[in-house]
């Protein structure tokens, strides 16, 4: 009886092929997502350590001046460079030798510069100065897909200042309901809510340059803002409404090295990832500048005693119809955890 040969088959078939393909990209499809929250949670927990640094460097600065940093100005209205908090704070972040430039005169082409980058007359943000263009890595949030957005090459940053519950004084006043103020500065026995109670930073989102009406970055005025009320009217999606006039809106970034508080400040009326409104149209007046992020849900907080907590956008934000002066906040738990003397009580955030 004869023997039959077999053959051995060699290869896949074209459906075999397909399948395998197609259980692949399933598998993609799967793990993708579960990648992209892996790097979002790595990212977030960078954002959370940065926050923390800045309130050992506050802490830190408080124990060498016995007291927190202006936000830019003194009280006579100059400026007093080694004074703005992001600058005071480079010392205690590893950038002693930034801040050692800064503090000394430096020849950039033909321009002398005076300590900090101040020219005699007039003030202005010169591009070729060589510490603006530095980028503190410990200044932005990697969760922001704008971090590395430059304003004529000048650093940015993610991190910004509480100034308290109300937009009057934030500009130039003498003195704010926060921690922070453009002409004031606190010590630690001024915050009578508890430092555990009451915010000293949070997150403001840099600006997209291709998307000025976003309202993450984007700040809407001239309007009303003797309360914030009307700024709420804004908060209606992802972008302002078509017509809102928007402040300066393509070419103010959120510069480290400008302490000014559409630079460097929030406030905590409208909660976070809301509207953001001056009654202006430029950023030399009141104003209420939202704390807003990346992050899904909501934004961190630096709190005054160095905890970093997680404050979700929907965080009761109380009766944004009235004024406030004095006292404590109407503006519920979040307006309540911007005053450092509103004698509010909180309960769980």
């Amino acid at each position: 009886m004869a023997n039959k040969s077999t053959s051995r088959r060699l290869g896949f078939t074209l459906i075999e092929l397909l399948v395998v393909i197609a259980i692949i990209a399933v598998l993609i499809a799967l793990l993708l997502p579960a990648v992209q929250q892996a790097r979002e949670a790595a990212r977030r927990t960078q954002c959370k350590n940065n926050l923390k640094q800045l309130g050992l460097a506050l802490h830190n600065y408080h124990d060498t001046y016995s007291a927190f940093p202006f936000m830019k100005w003194n009280s006579g209205g100059n400026v007093i460079y080694n004074n703005h908090a992001n600058l005071a704070m480079l010392p205690y972040v590893d950038q002693a030798p930034l801040f050692q430039q800064l503090s000394s005169p430096l020849v950039s082409g033909a321009t002398t510069y005076s300590p900090m980058g101040y020219m005699d007359a007039p003030f202005s943000w010169d591009t070729v100065y060589p510490p603006w263009k530095v980028q503190v890595a410990g200044y932005l949030c990697p969760s922001d897909p704008n971090s590395n957005v430059k304003y004529t090459n000048i650093g940015t940053q993610s991190y910004r200042l509480c100034l308290g519950d109300s937009a009057t004084g934030t500009w130039a006043g003498s003195s704010t309901r926060g921690v922070f103020g453009p002409a004031s500065r606190s010590q630690i026995r001024d915050i009578t809510d508890g430092t555990s109670n009451t915010i000293a930073m949070s997150e403001r989102a840099n600006k997209n340059f291709g998307d000025t009406t976003r309202i993450l970055w984007g700040v809407a005025g001239p309007v009303d803002v003797s309360t914030p009320a009307a700024c709420l009217a804004l908060n209606t999606g992802l972008n302002y409404p078509s017509g809102t006039g928007i402040v300066r809106g393509a070419d103010v970034p959120s510069m480290w090295s400008d302490g000014s508080p559409h630079c460097a400040g929030f406030t905590t009326a409208l909660g976070p990832n809301s509207a953001s409104c001056t009654n202006s149209s430029n950023y030399v007046a009141d104003s209420y500048i939202s704390a807003t992020s990346h992050h899904t849900g909501g934004v961190h907080a630096l709190m005054a005693d160095g905890a970093v907590r997680f404050i979700s956008s929907n965080i009761s934000t109380g009766n944004l119809a009235v004024a406030v002066s004095t006292g404590a906040s109407p503006y519920g738990v979040w307006g309540a955890l911007g005053t450092k003397s509103g004698s509010e009580t909180l309960g769980e955030f």
